[in-house]
């Protein structure tokens, strides 16, 4: 005869007849949308990664390097701190520190999350430190290749309007040869 939990169980079975057992079930209905999140095999984490690295070592375009590589480190930062992707996609910076595990003596990210019921705290594994200091390098050369890009695109743009013919329209609010052209 199998074993019950409690004596409801019994009693609707029509197993255990105890009018003493005490009824131990939760005092209300639990919610059915009880989803469970899918989460990666060994093989499938394994997968996953050569494949991102593959593709950052080699894109399908050399435009699309920082790209790669950023997805890669992402990846590996997404499945070491164990975010779900709208957390993930809310971080900024300066909501994770790097620092040293009493526990463990380990480094690890130590990450404040937003979610929709306000401000919650994460640890990380040891392995999301490495691709999140990548990523955090990354986004400091890419402001400044965009710093550049932006700062030659603007000369470009007064050198055109500078030297625009007076019966052209002025290019981005640039008219002739006006003093924000010179001063530039």
């Amino acid at each position: 005869m199998p074993l019950w939990r409690n004596g409801r169980c019994g009693r609707l079975a029509g197993v255990v007849e105890l009018v003493d057992a005490p009824d131990l079930s939760a005092p209300y209905k639990t919610s059915g949308k009880i989803a469970h999140r899918l989460w990666f095999s060994a093989e499938n984490y394994k997968q996953v990664c050569t494949a991102t690295r593959e593709r950052a070592a080699h894109p399908p375009k050399p435009c699309w390097k920082w790209e790669c590589e950023q997805l890669h480190d992402f990846v590996l930062f997404m499945v070491n701190t164990g975010l779900r992707p709208d957390e993930a996609a809310r971080l900024q910076f300066r909501d994770v520190e790097i620092v040293k595990d009493a526990g463990t003596q380990e480094t690890i990210l130590e990450i404040s999350v937003r979610g929709k019921r306000g401000v919650g705290f994460c640890k990380s594994m040891p392995g999301a430190v490495l691709p999140f200091g990548r990523m955090c390098k990354r986004k400091r050369v890419a402001e400044k290749k965009a710093k550049k890009l932006m700062e030659r695109h603007r000369f470009h743009q007064c050198a055109r309007a500078c030297l625009a013919p007076a019966h052209r329209p002025a290019v981005s609010g640039f008219a002739g040869a006006s003093p924000q052209c010179r001063a530039q």
